[in-house]
């Protein structure tokens, strides 16, 4: 996706070779050419790889984790829990100004158990030299809120927004990252918070084995949560794993045989452990003779091995991004020039089916609560926003929508949207009008 004031994708980015270096993309992914409209996404900008965050104070670092909460049985009164399966339609309404956050940058975030609302103020966000400040709270069907809390901001530089949540197998993980663009690299966590049931949160200090690395992409699933990024020396990958979002290790990285190893992202789901990334070369008299898009899999992490996709290009200009459908299934997609884009789909991580090329909207704009997926997108000459699924096959589909649909950049407001327990969440970014899109099969 591309930013919402400074929220892009998660860092997913091209690998192009010259003269035999590799040089990560300047800026973060693009938008995809037939959206109008940005959203909200998972990330945002980079900053320096020699900097380390600061930890929190001690009273408020390294939480006990607990088992999250699990998925509501049943849903608060008049609002059902969204049905499994293929959605084919989406109901709206419209609930007004329902949230219980003071604040004009509202973000919203979605998984299993229910949905999260952030609001940010102050720090570099256009509130001049007032201090960062977050607040955030939870509801478990997008309707009824709890109260909102303040989330530990304590020594952070006044850039850092949140900008993302991922769920792991012990509870949930709030990600932050600095505003702003990021010529060198992608963007990398600057901070995290960690929380077992989207109530109560705690800053997480800052993990040791990090260091002043730079760390680039991080997600989760029910396999555990991983890491991705570069070494202060800025050339070797690395790769971190963690159980509960709070004490990581690093991990070994995949073997190859010969060439440079170039790692671009990794998620985590029911299957294991899956790594996207490329072997560069091996170089011949000519320089780095090619870029080979590859996926790594592992059960745990304690090793790798590379799996084959059939019909994946080596050219000079491609790059390998992993994108988790659900927790059930994931996306391997190779960008290239020439011979084009492909794609492959896998339930296990291991066997891979090619499938038609999806849009960028998948990698940039897709949000999943772990068993379904969304993107809420504005279409080229298009008069409202449109829900697209992307489905387990592979395929997708464009919603048929009833009800009172949303339109919230009809005044020019910016919006974000997430995917929960009851089905799609649409809120204005200053949280004046929230939509709630039941979805039918």
């Amino acid at each position: 996706m591309r930013p919402l004031r400074g929220r892009s994708a998660f860092a997913r980015f091209a690998i192009v070779v010259a003269a035999g270096s590799v040089i990560a993309a300047c800026n973060a992914a693009p938008a995809s050419p037939e959206v109008s409209v940005p959203v909200r996404s998972a990330a945002v900008g980079g900053a320096s790889p020699s900097t380390m965050p600061p930890s929190p104070p001690a009273a408020s670092s390294s939480p006990t984790p607990t088992p999250p909460a699990s998925p509501p049985t049943t849903a608060s009164p008049s609002i059902a829990l969204a049905p499994g399966g293929w959605w084919a339609r989406v109901a709206w309404t419209k609930a007004g100004p329902i949230l219980p956050l003071n604040s004009t940058r509202i973000s919203v975030y979605g998984w299993s158990g229910g949905f999260v609302a952030v609001g940010m103020s102050g720090g570099n966000l256009g509130d001049g030299q007032s201090p960062l400040a977050f607040s955030v709270a939870s509801s478990s069907d997008g309707i009824r809120w709890a109260a909102a809390r303040p989330l530990d901001s304590r020594g952070l530089d006044p850039s850092i927004q949140v900008a993302g949540l991922v769920q792991g197998p012990t509870g949930l993980l709030l990600v932050g990252r600095p505003a702003g663009n990021t010529c060198g690299g992608p963007p990398t966590v600057a901070a995290l918070w960690s929380s077992r049931d989207g109530l109560t949160w705690r800053r997480v200090a800052w993990p040791r084995v990090f260091g002043s690395n730079r760390v680039q992409t991080l997600d989760a699933g029910s396999a555990g949560d991983i890491a991705t990024g570069l070494r202060t020396d800025g050339r070797t990958p690395a790769i971190w794993l963690s159980t509960d979002g709070v004490a990581w290790r690093s991990a070994p990285l995949p073997q190859i045989s010969a060439g440079r190893l170039v790692v671009t992202g990794a998620t985590s789901f029911a299957g294991g452990l899956v790594v996207a990334g490329a072997v560069i070369g091996p170089e011949g008299c000519g320089g780095a003779s090619s870029i080979h898009p590859s996926i790594w899999w592992s059960a745990d992490g304690a090793s790798w091995t590379r799996e084959p996709l059939t019909g994946a290009s080596n050219g000079n200009d491609a790059a390998m991004s992993i994108v988790r459908i659900t927790d059930r299934a994931l996306v391997a997609i190779e960008r290239s020039a020439s011979p084009g884009d492909r794609a492959w789909l896998s339930d296990d991580g291991r066997t891979w089916t090619r499938i038609a090329a999806p849009s960028t909207i998948v990698e940039f704009r897709l949000v999943t609560d772990g068993r379904h997926a969304v993107a809420v997108v504005r279409l080229e000459g298009a008069s409202a926003p449109a829900v697209i699924a992307f489905h387990e096959t592979g395929s997708t589909s464009t919603l048929a929508e009833t009800g009172d649909r949303p339109d919230p950049s009809a005044d020019g407001s910016q919006w974000s949207f997430a995917v929960g327990p009851t089905g799609i969440l649409m809120v204005r970014e200053n949280g004046g009008t929230v939509w709630l899109g039941h979805p039918r099969n």
